[in-house]
C-alpha cells in the first residue's frame, strides 16, 4: 500500500510522519498544539480516542489548507479538519470555513470562538480548577461557551496553569459539555458517526441544566440561519438567527418559543407513553 507522508507541525513543519491506511481509522487536522491537546483530553473523555486516531497540529489555519490539497484522493475519507471560527450558528459555521479551506472534500468542523471556549464547556470542571475564588466568581458569570468574548485571554486570567487544565479535560462530564456547547457537540457528535462509536445522550444533561442558553445552543445547529423556524399565534414569522436573539435577551417571545417545544415535547413523551402502554 502506499505510505502517505504528513507534515506534522507539533515541532516543525519541515518534520514528517510515515502513515499508512493500514495504521490509522482517522486523522483530525488542527491549528495548533493547544487545539491538540484538548482535543485528544476531550476525545479521551468522549471514549472516541485510540491510537488509531491521530491529531495532527499545523500551525495555522493556512497550513491546514494546504496540507488538505496534498492528500491523496484514495486517504481523503480518513481525514476531518477542526478550525475557529467567529460564526455562532455551527451549519453556517462550517459552510464559511469550508469554503475558506477551498471547498475541500472531507469534513470540516468548527470550534466557537477558538479552542479555549471548549475548556468552559463543562462549567463544573471549569469551577474546580479555577485558580481562586474571584476566578469561580468570574467563571460563574460567563455565558456559553460560544458566546465567550477572547476566551483564551479568559482561559489565562483564571486558570494557574493552561497546559494541565488543557490536559484535564480528559475529566469532563462530556453530557454536560455537549448540552452546553454547540460546536462541541457538533464535533463529537461527526467524530462518532465517522467511527461508529457511540456517544453520552445529551437529554439528561438538558433536563439538569435547562436554560435559555441551552436552548440558543440548540437553536445554533439550524442551518441556514436565516431560515424561518417559528411562526407566532400571531402570524409573525421568526428566523434562527432572530429567535436566537429573542432566546438570549429573554424576550416574550423567546420565553413564549420556550414554553411551546416543552409543551410539545410533553405531549408527544405523553402519546409515545401511551402507544408503548397499550
Amino acid at each position: 500500500m502506499r505510505p502517505l507522508y504528513i507534515s506534522e507541525g507539533f515541532n516543525t513543519m519541515k518534520s514528517y510522519r510515515k502513515l499508512t491506511q493500514d495504521n490509522f481509522d482517522l486523522t483530525i487536522l488542527v491549528e495548533g498544539p493547544t487545539d491538540q491537546i484538548i482535543v485528544k483530553a476531550i476525545l479521551k473523555a468522549a471514549n472516541l480516542y485510540s491510537k488509531r486516531v491521530v491529531i495532527l497540529s499545523l500551525g495555522s489555519k493556512k497550513a491546514v489548507k494546504q496540507q488538505i490539497s496534498s492528500l491523496p484522493a484514495d486517504l481523503k475519507q480518513h481525514f476531518v479538519a477542526l478550525v475557529d471560527s467567529d460564526i455562532e450558528n455551527i451549519p453556517d459555521s462550517r459552510s464559511f470555513a469550508k469554503e475558506d479551506l477551498g471547498n475541500p472534500p472531507i469534513p470540516v468542523f468548527c470550534v466557537v470562538p477558538e479552542i479555549e471556549a471548549w475548556l468552559f464547556a463543562d462549567d463544573e470542571l471549569a469551577l474546580r480548577l479555577a485558580y481562586n475564588n474571584s476566578a469561580r466568581y468570574k467563571i460563574k458569570r460567563l455565558p456559553v461557551p460560544e458566546k465567550i468574548s477572547y476566551p483564551k485571554q479568559v482561559a489565562k486570567e483564571v486558570f494557574k496553569e493552561i497546559s494541565a487544565v488543557c490536559s484535564a479535560m480528559e475529566n469532563m462530564n462530556v453530557e454536560r459539555a455537549m448540552a452546553r456547547s454547540a460546536s462541541l457537540r457538533d464535533f463529537l457528535t461527526g467524530i462518532s458517526d465517522i467511527l461508529h462509536a457511540p456517544l453520552p445522550e445529551v437529554k439528561n444533561a438538558v433536563s439538569h441544566t435547562l436554560s435559555r442558553d441551552i436552548f440558543a445552543s440548540l437553536i445554533r445547529e439550524i442551518v441556514p440561519s436565516a431560515s424561518i423556524v417559528w411562526k407566532t399565534s400571531k402570524g409573525d414569522q421568526l428566523t434562527a438567527q432572530e429567535l436566537l436573539r429573542q432566546i438570549e435577551e429573554g424576550t416574550e417571545l423567546g420565553r413564549q418559543y420556550i414554553s411551546d417545544v416543552l409543551r410539545i415535547a410533553r405531549d408527544m413523551l405523553s402519546r409515545k407513553a401511551k402507544v408503548s402502554k397499550g
